[in-house]
């Protein structure tokens, strides 16, 4: 069958094309709707599929609009801010910073958009926190029209008391009393709590595929899996949770961040920061006695993304 203008009403089945840009069913056959047409953001046309794509991209911080000239049928993914990495302690080598907790994330694939002006807000990552007894900062939430996804929770800092931050994703945790920082359902996953016994790392930050890994003897917990989409054209990582840093003693190891998303833990040097426009959590600072304990790492800041089918390639 031809592509067919959307807009047109056609007998028996049509083209994929135009399922995504559908509105009514009568139950014989799809009737097609008139495409979605949008103005805003960074714009790109990629091709998938047999067909084009319209993507708008949101990378900036604070708030933005997306024109929608013609109603019709998007792909969504948004995404808040990661949280900060939690700081390390060189007076408290049993133990190291928490990874930060992914910024919560929203994928939509059929959402319907109407004629308008639709406001929207990125998130910024938490700033990871400076050696010692210091927390991580949360992540920002990112919205789009009446949606919010939640900024990501903060890793705890070694020797800190308290849970560390829910969010989107929850920090992780020094201590394996207090537990770590919840998710939000339908966004991300709990961080991950300390752990027991001689020089028990810190937990990693939850990340939107799974929680964060515990602290183990002498090793910091792994950062939550990402979410992996190819809604821009390329394959890429968003929310995964930062990892924890390395706590004290001679063959202790730093927890690793989520997949391209969430920063890894610090070992030698600070936790490193969860990537720009992922959500990624920042990963926790070291806590070693003999170099001396480093600081979290900052949270990635977030992302508002769309795209529709715009044709055949």
């Amino acid at each position: 069958m031809a592509w067919t203008t959307p807009g047109t009403a056609v007998a028996g089945a049509v083209l994929e094309a135009d399922f995504w840009n559908s509105n009514v069913r009568d139950g014989l056959s799809w009737v097609a709707g008139q495409g979605a047409a949008c103005s805003g953001g960074t714009e790109t046309t990629i091709t998938e599929g047999g067909y084009s794509y319209k993507v708008h991209q949101f990378t900036s911080t604070g708030t933005a609009t997306l024109t929608v000239t013609n109603p019709g049928i998007v792909e969504l993914l948004i995404v808040a801010g990661g949280g900060g990495g939690g700081g390390g302690n060189s007076a408290i080598t049993s133990s190291s910073g928490g990874g930060g907790g992914a910024g919560g994330l929203l994928h939509y694939t059929r959402y319907p958009v109407s004629a308008g002006t639709i406001g929207l807000s990125v998130g910024a990552g938490g700033a990871g926190a400076s050696a010692g007894v210091n927390n991580g900062t949360s992540g920002s939430n990112t919205t789009f029209d009446s949606l919010a996804a939640t900024g990501g929770g903060f890793g705890a800092g070694a020797g800190a008391s308290g849970v560390a931050g829910t969010g989107g994703s929850g920090g992780g945790n020094a201590s394996v009393a207090d537990g770590a920082g919840a998710g939000t359902l339908g966004q991300g996953n709990a961080g991950g709590p300390g752990g027991d016994g001689g020089n028990g790392g810190a937990g990693g930050g939850g990340g939107y595929h799974s929680p964060g890994n515990n602290g183990a003897p002498n090793s910091g917990g792994n950062g939550g899996a990402p979410f992996i989409s190819n809604i821009t054209g390329t394959l890429a990582a968003y929310a995964g949770g930062g990892g924890a840093g390395r706590p004290g003693g001679t063959n202790s190891m730093k927890g690793l961040g989520g997949q391209g998303s969430g920063g890894n833990g610090g070992s030698t040097s600070g936790g490193v920061g969860g990537s720009a426009n992922t959500g990624g959590g920042g990963g926790g600072g070291s806590s070693n006695s003999g170099s001396g304990a480093t600081a979290g790492g900052a949270g990635g800041s977030g992302i508002v993304i769309v795209r529709y089918v715009i044709g055949p390639a």
